[in-house]
């Protein structure tokens, strides 16, 4: 599959975001997921945590990102020096734009590494779901035995 690649330092303003309620204690481990103000969906960050570091570290007002493009979309990490590690989900967060193409998610945990072999389910989803203990199906959906 074909995609490009490119290095930006863009104004960290956030323009869409989800509405779930996060306390006020940063960086939040969990948040709300976000795009940049005219740019794309942002995997590897909260949008309190942006907001926060933008006060914090963020002097200028701006943000490094790395950003993939491709024929049906596009998405960013960010990935900038000034921001503790501890400010960012290592994970990758798909809720709102859906999964990125094998190719693109390989390259990004190639480029921020993979602790906790998220990878995984991209390349084998019947195994990242029941080591979860949930069980894949082949239309996506992933169900789990709750008792």
């Amino acid at each position: 599959m074909y995609f490009e690649k490119f290095e930006k330092v863009v104004p960290a303003v956030i323009g869409m975001q989800s509405l779930i309620g996060t306390s006020n204690q940063y960086p939040l481990s969990w948040g709300n997921y976000f795009w940049l103000h005219n740019g794309p969906r942002v995997l590897n960050f909260w949008a309190e945590n942006l907001q926060a570091a933008n006060n914090k570290f963020l002097t200028d007002g701006m943000v490094q990102i790395v950003e993939w493009i491709w024929d049906e979309g596009r998405t960013c990490i960010i990935k900038d020096e000034r921001i503790p590690q501890d400010w960012y989900y290592q994970k990758l967060c798909f809720t709102g734009g859906g999964h990125v193409p094998v190719d693109i998610a390989t390259d990004i945990y190639e480029l921020i590494g993979d602790p906790s072999f998220e990878l995984e389910q991209f390349t084998d989803p019947v195994s990242y779901w029941a080591k979860r203990g949930g069980q894949y199906f082949p239309n996506g959906c992933v169900r789990f035995n709750l008792r």
